[in-house]
């Protein structure tokens, strides 16, 4: 009896050592954890620390550089009403503030991408374990292979070089930004459904808990709609996540939460198709043939996650017409069977089924039937590739047993992409290398060519210029903007003539093209032709009202007509567009000295001392003509 007993309390001494240890065991994970969380995110900010001064790339110029609204943060103080997802307001509002405090230098943009990027790599960490916390998963994993387990999942997102186009491209911050409200709104979702599921303790506070969890979720919905339309695929995310994670302890689903989000989408969709019609953004693609070629389009992805090499900043995929082709047929076929696969592991591996059906959903808004200009680019990969390194995490962790293996091979892995991340991130720093590289991918596409003879245009090498805008115009004589970049590059050779030929034939084809208009109006300025300048910035002004050079051109035409209270109205509405054009500041102040205001002279030439901007000599003569300080 006193052996029994004696052996009752070695057993018991012995049980409470284990959960001593357990405890201990989990502190010092909690630690480890948070220092490998905060190493992860150091590696991420190391392999696009080379970003930080890659310059403005092509759509960059249209939504930042040559955008008016982003200049003025006023624009972005009143909030869109709840049903307007279309304007991208969040996304604009980060870049508006970008340009408030940075104007165009690049570092902040690329901080700010880096930054979002990052919180999403978190927030994936996070996902992944709170997955593997669900009813279905819970037993599979204990506390700590769960936490490596999200930690290589997050290890591999930060790092993969698919990401580069949402990250290190300015304006592409909508795909990470939007993937980050995804991110969160799921992860609070799952959240009060965990706290939901809790059938044994309920009270008012996990009610009020659970509550809170569902209403964030839904703000972090329309604020990721609000950033890019692309979110809109959340509510099915939602539904097959339910379906595979969060079943009761009976194994049951929750028809009643599955039934709602799918009503509550439908009439959404229902509501969206009416009042807008169902979107479309290039009018020369059909529905069906945007659709057979993502089928295409979607398997060369899924080789992009696998084997990310060969990158392009500008693929150039050709439209297919019939899903009767050997390959379009071939790609139907394969992810058909792709999502056959996922039906079946539901059960058997369903983490490896929710990462298939992630990918699916995730591109469904991008590569279903809204056809889109361009059908193949790399950032629309940006959220599907947390699935694809959730899929194999799972299966490098579960198919090699050998801890040391398993780890030799996941660092082997990240290495090499992190590598490739931080040498493709270098080409971006060089835009002509870059577009180079895009021409030899895709000798046939215009952009490239065009883009890169813009870079020439801008770094002054004219001859470059003309030779790869010749190329587009080969490519396509009707390409006008073309023209136009060859009307400039002969006006900055000063060849005059030249010039106006190739503005003349831009404005031909395009006879509504503002920019050939101010452009030529600057080109009849170098030929002392005001007045034909005057009237080509004046029309260019009619077809953008927004155009903040055209108005500081015609102001500079009305200053050398010494009509200078008509280039004080312009040069205002030019200052009203984009208070940060330093230039406006020092025409303006001459031009209220010559009309002897000179209070208003002295206000301008303060505010112009105080904020560093340079005084140029014509200012500074005319100052001291005028006994002004």
């Amino acid at each position: 009896m006193n052996q029994r007993k004696s052996q009752k309390q070695n057993n018991k001494k012995v049980r409470t050592e284990e959960s001593l240890s357990t405890e201990t065991k989990r502190e010092f994970s909690n630690l480890h954890f948070g220092l490998l969380i905060v190493m992860i995110l150091f590696i991420g900010f190391i392999v696009y620390s080379n970003t930080l001064k890659v310059p403005f790339y092509f759509d960059d110029y249209d939504s930042i550089v040559d955008n008016p609204l982003i200049k003025n943060i006023d624009n972005y103080l009143k909030i869109p009403a709840l049903a307007n997802f279309n304007d991208r307001f969040i996304s604009y509002l980060t870049i508006a503030l970008n340009y408030h405090f940075h104007q165009f230098e690049v570092f902040g943009y690329h901080m700010v991408n880096i930054v979002i990027h990052l919180i999403n790599t978190l927030l994936v960490i996070l996902l992944s374990i709170f997955t593997l916390s669900t009813p279905v998963m819970k037993d599979k994993f204990d506390i700590n292979n769960r936490r490596i387990f999200s930690l290589l999942v997050g290890l591999i997102f930060v790092v993969h070089p698919i990401q580069i186009q949402a990250v290190t491209y300015i304006i592409q911050r909508m795909s990470s930004l939007s993937s980050l409200f995804y991110l969160l709104a799921l992860l609070l979702y799952v959240k009060g459904r965990v706290v939901t599921l809790d059938t044994e303790n309920r009270s008012i506070k996990k009610i009020f808990v659970a509550s809170f969890f569902f209403i964030t979720s839904l703000i972090g919905l329309i604020l990721g709609i609000w950033s890019k339309q692309t979110v809109a695929s959340f509510p099915l995310v939602v539904v097959i996540y339910e379906i595979i994670f969060l079943r009761e302890k009976n194994k049951k689903l929750n028809l009643k939460i599955i039934l709602s989000v799918l009503f509550f989408y439908a009439l959404l969709g229902a509501y969206y198709v009416i009042n807008y019609g169902l979107p479309i953004e290039a009018d020369g693609i059909s529905r069906s043939d945007y659709l057979f070629t993502q089928l295409e389009v979607m398997v060369i992805y899924i080789r992009y996650l696998f084997l990310p090499f060969g990158q392009n900043i500008d693929h150039d995929h050709q439209i297919v017409n019939s899903l009767f082709n050997f390959s379009t047929l071939a790609s139907f076929f394969f992810l058909i069977a792709l999502l056959g696969i996922a039906i079946k592991l539901i059960k058997r591996v369903p983490v490896v089924s929710f990462s298939i059906f992630w990918f699916f959903l995730s591109l469904s808004i991008e590569s279903s039937i809204i056809p889109i200009r361009d059908v193949m680019v790399e950032h629309r990969l940006y959220l599907p590739t947390f699935g694809f390194a959730l899929s194999i995490v799972y299966i490098l962790f579960n198919y090699i047993q050998n801890s040391k293996y398993r780890y030799l091979l996941f660092s082997l892995i990240a290495l090499i992409l992190a590598i490739s991340t931080y040498i493709r991130n270098d080409l971006w720093n060089d835009p002509i290398e870059m577009w180079s590289d895009s021409i030899k991918k895709s000798p046939e596409k215009i952009r490239p060519y065009f883009a890169r003879g813009s870079v020439y245009l801008h770094n002054g090498q004219f001859d470059n210029c003309i030779f790869d805008m010749q190329k587009v115009i080969a490519l396509d004589k009707y390409y006008f903007k073309a023209y136009d970049n060859i009307g400039f590059a002969y006006q900055e050779k000063k060849e005059f003539e030249k010039a106006l030929n190739f503005h003349n034939n831009a404005l031909k084809i395009n006879p509504n093209f503002a920019s050939a208009y101010n452009n030529r109006g600057v080109c009849y300025l170098y030929m002392g032709s005001w007045d034909l300048a005057a009237q080509d910035f004046q029309k260019a002004i009619s077809l953008n009202q927004y155009y903040t050079d055209a108005f500081f051109n015609l102001g500079y035409v009305y200053f050398y007509k010494k009509e200078y209270q008509n280039s004080v109205d312009n040069l205002n509405n030019a200052l009203k567009l984009n208070p940060s054009y330093n230039e406006i500041y020092s025409l303006l102040a001459a031009n209220y000295i010559y009309l002897q205001k000179f209070d208003l002279a002295i206000s301008i030439i303060t505010f112009m001392k105080q904020n560093g901007m340079n005084i140029p000599n014509s200012l500074s003569e005319l100052m001291k003509k005028n006994d002004i300080d």
